[in-house]
């Protein structure tokens, strides 16, 4: 079968070393993530209170607790719909583009450059 046995132990050996260290890698990684706490008491804080008092927007709510609260929105959303534009701008301390700035939308053919909506 194997002309030379020396080839086919020495396969063999890095074979059986590399399940080895695969197996012993799992097994700490196992041993790592299983004592930690699941994520689920962070929403059991009772420190935390979102209370909706009064008519008071996100971005104000956001403010009063020291954070900003923003959205991402496209292009044609907030340009073609003056009422969510509207909505948006209250509600609304930051905005992030939506797939705008994507390859996709910049360079919509190979020969062509689509840069109108982003300027």
């Amino acid at each position: 079968m194997f002309t030379n046995s020396s080839v086919s132990r020495r396969y063999f050996f890095y074979f059986a070393l590399s399940g080895l260290v695969g197996a012993g890698t799992l097994a700490a990684g196992k041993q790592i993530y299983s004592n930690r706490k699941p994520r689920e008491h962070w929403l059991d804080n009772p420190k935390r209170d979102f209370k909706v008092l009064g008519q008071a927007s996100l971005k104000q709510r956001a403010a009063a607790k020291r954070l900003i609260y923003g959205g991402c929105s496209s292009y044609d959303y907030l340009f073609t719909d003056p009422s969510f534009a509207t909505n948006f701008a209250q509600e609304c301390g930051i905005v992030v583009v939506d797939t705008d700035l994507k390859w996709d939308s910049l360079r919509p053919a190979p020969d062509r450059c689509e840069r109108s909506h982003c300027c």
